[in-house]
């Protein structure tokens, strides 16, 4: 887990739809141990948020939410039956509840107050995607020098 997120979060300037390189891959761990799968939901949350810029349609706003809360909604479930003990952090809760407003200021707010800066929404999802992933690196590392 931690190598591939560490491979990752050196390119993560880039492109951070790339982030999606690493879930595959570690989907295939969470099966090992409730720490793993809390960090992959937690990677899979934000790595789908982050594709929602590339549906830049208004007529894809819905679609983007929908298919989101459908995969999650599933996931959370399956999760729990494999890992009972498995929960998000205070913090971790805290940040993904934040993605509501995100998504409201992103995708509502900012086109229609602000109609001439397209890139503004795009930073956004950037800067709060990069803080998430950041606290994944950073919570994947303290688990190896553990």
């Amino acid at each position: 887990g931690s190598s591939g997120i560490n491979a990752e979060y050196g390119g993560y300037h880039v492109h951070e739809k790339a982030l999606l390189v690493i879930l595959v891959p570690y989907g295939l761990t969470l099966f090992l141990d409730h720490t793993t799968a809390r960090d992959y939901l937690f990677l899979s949350i934000i790595g789908t948020y982050s594709l929602f810029p590339l549906l830049f349609e208004v007529r894809e706003l819905p679609l983007k939410a929908v298919i989101h809360l459908m995969v999650h909604s599933a996931l959370v479930p399956l999760l729990r039956s494999l890992h009972p003990d498995m929960s998000l952090s205070g913090g971790e809760k805290v940040y993904l509840l934040g993605l509501v407003p995100h998504f409201v200021m992103a995708e509502i707010v900012c086109p229609l107050c602000l109609p001439g800066k397209e890139f503004l929404p795009l930073m956004m999802y950037s800067v709060y995607c990069a803080v998430g992933f950041l606290w994944a690196y950073v919570r994947a590392w303290r688990g190896v020098l553990r």
